[in-house]
């Protein structure tokens, strides 16, 4: 049961795309999103932009947790794995902020319910 909105729901794209009672905050989190996604890498851009506005879940959640793409060379956006030479890779950083949105607001659930 969503603590913000009261329905039920079976996984965190509830709160990524469909809870109405956060919508104020999902706006803000990929709107910074989205001006990351600029400095980043134009490409990924590109297939961000896209994919909000085809509502494609699938490429947003990849994007959001970590997701990789490469550009083949028809254009075709194609997902792989990290290298596991590098410690880390430019995409992190989303995770860290679909992590940081996530955990805001959970201390806003824990401040409802302490009201």
């Amino acid at each position: 049961m969503c603590h913000f909105c009261k329905k039920k729901f079976e996984n965190l794209e509830h709160y990524i795309f469909d809870c109405p009672s956060i919508a104020t905050e999902r706006t803000h989190f990929l709107n910074e999103i989205s001006q990351y996604m600029q400095k980043l890498n134009p490409n990924l851009e590109t297939l961000w932009v896209k994919s909000r506005s085809e509502k494609n879940r699938k490429n947003i959640c990849s994007i959001l947790f970590g997701g990789n793409y490469v550009v083949q060379n028809d254009g075709v956006f194609v997902l792989f794995r990290k290298s596991h030479r590098s410690k880390s890779h430019q995409t992190d950083h989303t995770v860290v902020m679909t992590a940081e949105f996530l955990g805001r607001l959970g201390e806003r659930a824990e401040q409802e319910s302490g009201r």
